[in-house]
């Protein structure tokens, strides 16, 4: 239980804020390439929703922008 919870804080620890556009609700995240970006929404994106509606509202929308191919 311990090594999943330092794999996650690890995850989020490589996700950087990019920008967040109140009219359209859209919330803009850096992620460090394609594998990450995979297992964070195969493993991770209902507990990202939840804090994200938490702290933006319902109807946030994430987007994520890739920065290695």
């Amino acid at each position: 239980k311990i090594e999943v919870k330092i794999l996650s804080l690890t995850i989020f620890k490589q996700l950087s804020f990019e920008s967040y556009d109140e009219t359209t609700k859209t919330l803009l995240l850096a992620i460090p390439n394609k594998q990450l970006y995979e297992k964070l929404e195969s493993s991770y994106i209902e507990t990202l929703s939840i804090v994200l509606q938490k702290f933006f509202g319902k109807g946030v929308e994430l987007l994520y922008r890739i920065q290695q191919a």
